[in-house]
C-alpha cells in the first residue's frame, strides 16, 4: 500500500487542506477558506492557485472528509459541488454537517451584502454631486422604484448569492466565485453529506474500500 499526504495550501493562504492518496484512491481532507480575500498580491496569487487546484481535483476525488463545522474546514464544499463537478461521497459528523451549513450560509450572505453596499457607493456619490433640484428629483424617483422593487430584491437576497452586474464583472476572479452561490446550492451540498457518529467505523466502497474512522 502506498500512502501520500500532500498539502494543498500554505497556512497564510487558507486553513489546512490535504490530498490523501491511498494507492489509486484520492481523498480530500477538508476544503476550507478564510472569510476575506488577501490584499497582498503574492498571497492573493497563492489563494487563486489553491482554488484553481481544488477545482481541477474535484471531479477526480473519490472521497471527502470534513473535520470541523467551521468555514476553515467546510467553506468550499458547496462551491466544489455546485460549480466544480464534485460528485464523490462526503463524510462528516452530524454537528459538522449542520453547523457547517450555517457557517457557509452566513459567509455567502455577508459577502452578498458587502458587494451590494459597494455597488451603491458610486450612485450615492453621483447623487451628492448633483444640483439640488436634480438630487431631489432623483431621490423621489429612487424612493418610488425602491417601493416597487423592494420585495423582489429581498426575495432575491434570500435565494441568490450573486450581486448583479458587479458579480458578472468579477467572473474571471476565482475568489469571487466561491461565494456566488444560491442558498439552495449551499443547503443541498450539506444535505448530501453522510453524517456519522464520532469514532464510528465506516465501511467504504470502491477504491477506498477499507475501514476508516
Amino acid at each position: 500500500m502506498t500512502i501520500t499526504l500532500t498539502p494543498l495550501c500554505e497556512p497564510s493562504v487558507a486553513p489546512a487542506s490535504f490530498l490523501l492518496s491511498v494507492d489509486s484512491a484520492n481523498i480530500l481532507l477538508d476544503c476550507g477558506i478564510y472569510d476575506h480575500n488577501p490584499t497582498d498580491p503574492t498571497t492573493s496569487a497563492a489563494l487563486s492557485a489553491y482554488l484553481t487546484q481544488l477545482a481541477a481535483l474535484a471531479p477526480t476525488l473519490d472521497l471527502v472528509l470534513l473535520s470541523h463545522p467551521l468555514l476553515g474546514s467546510v467553506g468550499l464544499l458547496p462551491w466544489l459541488k455546485a460549480k466544480c463537478g464534485l460528485r464523490c461521497p462526503v463524510y462528516a459528523t452530524l454537528p459538522t454537517r449542520e453547523m457547517g451549513r450555517y457557517a457557509v450560509q452566513d459567509f455567502v450572505e455577508a459577502k452578498t451584502a458587502e458587494e451590494r453596499n459597494r455597488a451603491r457607493e458610486p450612485r450615492k456619490a453621483t447623487a451628492q454631486a448633483a444640483p439640488g433640484w436634480a438630487k431631489k428629483g432623483k431621490m423621489i424617483a429612487s424612493d418610488e422604484m425602491d417601493g416597487v422593487q423592494g420585495d423582489e430584491e429581498n426575495e432575491e437576497r434570500k435565494e441568490v448569492g450573486v450581486v448583479g452586474e458587479e458579480a458578472e464583472d468579477e467572473g474571471g476572479d476565482v475568489w469571487s466565485q466561491v461565494w456566488q452561490l444560491r442558498m439552495s446550492e449551499v443547503r443541498d451540498a450539506f444535505l448530501a453529506v453522510n453524517a456519522v457518529r464520532w469514532t464510528q467505523p465506516v465501511h467504504l466502497q470502491g477504491k477506498q474500500s477499507h475501514r476508516t474512522h
